[in-house]
């Protein structure tokens, strides 16, 4: 029979993993066919054969390995197996090379099911004594075991899911939600699926862990993430919980750019007097000096556009101006010698930052006589 094939090869699959002896021969013995990939540097996989459950007798119950998982990404092969149950239990299991067989349990009491799962193909017509046996090894096999607890009568009560308090991170930095204070009044082992069902716009965000208790989301927008969680007492899900992540603002970051210095432009004149051979170069004066400032370095870490305004944070002496005050870049000018401060605000709308820059202005040239 082909089930009673798989429930013996399984059998020999769980037993190795604890008397480490391993069914089949190697596939490099002569003459040997392997039925499955090299499995060198294979990982190996787990098993999770679901919450132990409280249930009706005489209902279907659904046994769940969904969760087993193997490292590589491999595929998974199952194989399930009635390890134990109650004196005059006569059951057997429906599908038991998925990843989620049924059975009926025929009288109450205890009943214990084994899962064997295997990221290696096992060939359930193979004769372990011949030549087209499998060769499986520790890294290829794992088990898990769930007890299914059957009480004539017995109704289910459903689980509470509890996606926990709402709470505020700043935007890009992680949250870790908590799903701990869900509750099921039979005490039944509970599972948990948390799914994102809003965010805002523009956000890429997942969970991480979105099966676990305790998963955590990355925040990449500003604005409310809402988290619904359910959990299963192996029979009934929950109502849906909600949990809000708010990600907050962050402030910009103001950049006035380095520290500049300006000289005066030098004037220069040549002159005749009358008629006399005499030349000479004359310094009339300062002109003015002029600095362009950058405030382009300044960003926000939220990506939000910015707002720029440049003063004096002292006011200067002689005739000193700003242009485009409002510009990442503008220009600076005066007439006078002297060391200036001016500062620059930037503005995402919410949050302000400065920073300042400071424009060493001196003499320059000086007039020649000749």
């Amino acid at each position: 029979m082909k089930t009673e094939s798989i429930i013996r090869i399984w059998v020999t699959i769980i037993l190795s993993i604890f008397i480490m002896t391993f069914a089949g021969c190697s596939s490099s013995e002569e003459g040997g066919e392997d039925s499955t990939s090299d499995t060198g540097g294979s990982s190996q996989p787990t098993a999770n054969a679901g919450s132990d459950q409280t249930v009706d007798t005489g209902s279907t119950v659904t046994l769940d390995g969904s969760a087993s998982s193997d490292p590589d990404g491999d595929t998974l092969y199952f194989g399930w197996l009635i390890t134990s149950q109650p004196t005059d239990g006569s059951t057997d299991l429906s599908g038991d090379t998925t990843a989620r067989p049924t059975f009926v349990p025929n009288v109450d009491g205890v009943y214990v099911i084994s899962l064997g799962v295997s990221d290696v193909s096992v060939d359930i017509n193979a004769d372990s004594s011949t030549d087209g046996s499998t060769d499986i090894s520790s890294s290829n096999v794992a088990s898990d075991t769930v007890s299914i607890t059957a009480i004539t009568g017995y109704s289910n009560n459903t689980p509470t899911a509890d996606a926990g308090d709402d709470q505020s991170v700043k935007s890009g930095e992680t949250a870790t939600l908590d799903g701990t204070g869900s509750s099921d009044q039979d005490n039944d082992g509970l599972t948990y699926q948390w799914s994102i069902t809003s965010k805002p716009s523009g956000s890429t965000a997942d969970l991480s862990g979105d099966t676990s208790d305790r998963p955590t989301l990355a925040t990449d927008k500003k604005g409310e993430f809402i988290i619904s969680l359910v959990v299963n007492d192996g029979i009934a899900n929950s109502a849906a919980d909600e949990v809000i992540v708010t990600a907050t603002n962050n402030p910009p970051v103001a950049n006035a750019g380095p520290d500049k210095e300006a000289s005066f432009d030098e004037m220069l004149i040549d002159a005749s007097i009358l008629n006399k051979n005499i030349s000479f170069q004359m310094d009339i004066g300062p002109s003015s000096a002029n600095a362009s400032l950058d405030g382009s370095g300044s960003y926000d870490p939220d990506g939000d556009a910015l707002t720029y305004y440049w003063e004096f944070k002292t006011n200067p002496e002689g005739n000193t101006s700003l242009s485009d005050v409002t510009s990442d870049s503008p220009l600076f000018s005066t007439d006078t010698v002297d060391n200036y401060i001016i500062l620059l605000t930037v503005s995402d709308g919410e949050f302000d930052a400065t920073d300042e820059v400071t424009v060493t202005v001196d003499a320059g040239g000086e007039g020649l006589l000749r």
